[in-house]
């Protein structure tokens, strides 16, 4: 009986761990607004992978805040878009710095004025020197749909893929595939992907 209880245990505790260590790979973001915040949920078909949770009225100031939680709650990072930006009134154009739970920024999710992209975002990820390296640029692709995520050097060496769904008459949601795992931190990758869908209307209206 010990033997069996030992076992149970253990595989409960690995359920626990890989579901808290589980990687973005294939997987969809859906929105759920509520009175006070909005949930963007992660979900895989191995499980849940974390959420995203914008809240409204929480804060002193008037920037969006994006909390990033792994599949157990545990607060990982906070985007926060800056406010002196055209990105306060043109989505493709905002600026989204990412803290960790210590405060220190790990990157900039950052729209670019001039482009021949519907919208383009650069990723940058600082070093313990607040000194920031560009790790890889998003395009939006001329129908409004999807997000490119490259190497900045190659266009053609795609990190990551992220598509609307759109569904008549429901809120619609968002698919992702990672394609090189830890290009990006994943922690900026889920804040960006919360932020597509967040202003997924202002890109392009629904259908």
């Amino acid at each position: 009986m010990k033997l069996i209880a030992s076992l149970l245990l253990g595989l409960l505790l690995s359920v626990g761990l890989n579901a808290s260590e589980r990687k973005l790979q294939r997987f969809a973001v859906f929105e759920k607004p509520y009175s006070f915040s909005n949930y963007f949920e992660f979900q895989s078909d191995e499980g849940p992978c974390g959420l995203v949770v914008k809240k409204r009225f929480a804060y002193l100031n008037v920037r969006p805040h994006y909390e990033v939680y792994n599949a157990k709650g545990q607060w990982q990072a906070t985007g926060v878009a800056r406010l002196l930006t055209l990105g306060a009134i043109y989505s493709w154009a905002t600026e989204i710095d990412v803290y960790d739970t210590a405060g220190k920024r790990i990157g900039l999710i950052d729209g670019q004025l001039a482009t021949l992209a519907a919208a383009r975002f650069s990723f940058y990820e600082y070093d313990d020197k607040d000194k920031s390296t560009l790790k890889a640029i998003a395009y939006m692709d001329k129908e409004k749909g999807s997000f490119s995520v490259t190497d900045p050097d190659n266009d053609k060496y795609l990190f990551m893929h992220l598509q609307r769904v759109f569904l008549p008459n429901t809120q619609d949601h968002w698919k992702g595939q990672v394609f090189v795992d830890g290009a990006i931190d994943e922690r900026v990758l889920k804040v960006f992907a919360a932020f597509a869908v967040d202003h997924q209307e202002h890109f392009r209206p629904d259908r």
